[in-house]
């Protein structure tokens, strides 16, 4: 299962790649890891998983935060 989840994720983080998106710039957070509010603990894990490895990428850390916060 988590697999799965970690292949979603690097699929995720390469369609935004193709598409120009700006993650990291100048080692500053350029972008949110966002959870849907009813999310799940494999959710919760894959996006502390996606931000580790970013982090690790690139020096920056992520936010992650629920769709129903600002």
């Amino acid at each position: 299962m988590r697999t799965v989840s970690v292949l979603i994720v690097l699929a995720v983080l390469t369609s935004a790649v193709a598409a120009d998106m700006t993650i990291v710039e100048n080692g500053q957070p350029q972008a949110t890891i966002v959870l849907g509010a009813e999310h799940s603990a494999t959710d919760e894990w894959c996006a502390q998983e996606l931000q580790t490895y970013i982090k690790k990428i690139t020096g920056a850390e992520l936010p992650i935060l629920t769709d129903d916060q600002e």
